[in-house]
């Protein structure tokens, strides 16, 4: 079984407006601060499939951003890659790289993609300059790191078929989002392989646990696409809860404060011995 992503075709807008679409599913930004990040400096690249966008242990000097296609982040161990996270249209890859010397990470393209390229000077600067932009922006990296605390979760906790399931739900929901899936019907361009590297199974284990989600009339696969039959049932099975995207739940930014950062106390002078652990 393969699966692919279709593309979206229609370059007219903006090279970050699919970006900024996903960060105001959430909550709009002030009229300058939206014009200001789509007037950044973005250079399109085209990736083939299976080429490398960058390898782990580099330095980056830009951010990545999903246009077109798809790209997966990878680290290796003994020598093999394994796929950690799937980044589809509209998605910031590499966020963290603005703060991090070298890469902890390799991100790859599955099929012909579409990146946008944001230096980091000018990422940094614009942050300095639109506050609010700049929280949204670290909104969206903390969603990151929701997904995957998900992900380990996902992968430490639940027998392969619960594993396979709360995956495509995942990928149902995120492609829904951005108009890439309908009616529990989407497409994705990777392998049972990469499918299994992703969650931790052997390639059998995969294959007998997509079986299984087939015979129990939970999905149908039919050549790249799949079609989740029974969404109420799948959920209940992988204990799935869609809240960790923040698909189009608004940052707390006005989260009440007890205090102004100003009343908290000092920090003591001296500090009590520790205790026994």
């Amino acid at each position: 079984m393969h699966f692919a992503a279709r593309q979206m075709t229609n370059d007219t807008f903006p090279p970050l407006a699919s970006y900024l679409a996903k960060l105001e599913r959430r909550r709009s930004l002030p009229p300058h601060e939206r014009d200001a990040f789509l007037e950044l400096p973005a250079v399109q690249r085209h990736i083939k499939p299976h080429e490398l966008v960058l390898k782990e242990g580099k330095t980056a000097d830009h951010c990545v951003f999903v246009l077109h296609g798809l790209i997966s982040r990878q680290k290796s161990a003994n020598r093999v890659s394994h796929i950690i996270s799937i980044n589809f249209p509209g998605d910031a890859v590499d966020m963290q790289t603005l703060f991090f010397r070298e890469t902890d990470h390799t991100l790859v393209a599955h099929e012909p993609t579409t990146i946008v390229e944001v230096p980091h000077g000018a990422i940094i600067e614009f942050c300095d300059r639109n506050p609010f932009a700049a929280k949204m922006l670290w909104h969206d990296t903390l969603v990151d790191s929701a997904v995957f605390r998900e992900w380990a979760m996902n992968i430490g906790h639940r027998r392969a078929p619960q594993r396979i399931g709360f995956l495509l739900l995942e990928f149902e929901a995120r492609l829904a989002a951005v108009g890439r899936s309908c009616d529990g019907i989407f497409e994705i361009n990777l392998t049972q392989q990469e499918l299994a590297s992703a969650l931790g199974l052997s390639l059998v284990h995969m294959n007998k646990s997509l079986r299984r989600l087939r015979e129990e009339k939970m999905i149908a696969t039919r050549g790249r696409e799949i079609h989740i039959l029974d969404k109420p049932r799948l959920v209940k099975m992988v204990g799935f809860d869609p809240n960790y995207l923040q698909i189009e739940t608004a940052p707390a930014f006005d989260k009440p404060v007890a205090f102004a950062p100003s009343s908290y106390p000092a920090a003591a002078q001296t500090s009590a011995a520790p205790g026994p652990l």
